[in-house]
């Protein structure tokens, strides 16, 4: 009895070490895929896209140090307003840096809702706006971006609009 339960033990064994690396090899076969789009912001008073939810300033205006902004943005298929609707951003982001003015750590999650995917991933990162380019790091994502890594390149778009921002997205991602 003994010799035959090690038997099938040794049997099961065997049986798991061909099937794990052929499930593991599954689940890491996704093709990376680089995603570009763009992200409006609209500045207008009553309808703004990013809000000031803190700030460290007693008389509630914008102190710099300190401040903290919520974003619920549209992601488009290019620079125009009017271009198709690709998704939503939503995230955070602070004035973090008492040295140095004008740096913000970013924390974001995107959800993109095309024909060919449906998913969020989220980032994050330091932002400086005295720059028009910049990194943030992919860590992690759902539906068709479960297991994301990878990075996102952001640069500044120019506009003519004072009240409108927008930025260029090309995100990187490996599973």
């Amino acid at each position: 009895m003994g010799k035959s339960i090690l038997c099938c033990s040794l049997l099961a064994l065997i049986a798991l070490t061909e099937i794990i690396p052929l499930q593991a090899s599954i689940l890491t076969s996704k093709e990376p895929i680089t995603l570009d789009y763009y992200l409006h912001d609209n500045l207008t008073p009553g309808s703004s896209t990013t809000v000031l939810v803190a700030t460290a300033s007693a008389n509630g205006e914008s102190a710099g140090f300190g401040d903290f902004r919520v974003f619920n943005s549209p992601l488009r298929e290019t620079q125009d307003r009017n271009s198709n609707l690709v998704g939503a951003a939503t995230g955070t982001l602070a004035d973090a840096s008492f040295l140095e003015p004008n740096i913000f750590y970013i924390s974001f999650t995107h959800l993109i809702n095309t024909t060919f995917c449906i998913g969020t991933f989220s980032a994050q990162g330091r932002v400086t706006p005295a720059t028009t380019t910049w990194q943030v790091s992919i860590t992690g994502g759902t539906g068709a971006f479960v297991g994301a890594r990878g990075y996102a390149d952001v640069v500044a778009f120019p506009v003519t609009d004072q009240t409108d921002s927008v930025f260029r997205y090309t995100v990187n991602l490996s599973f």
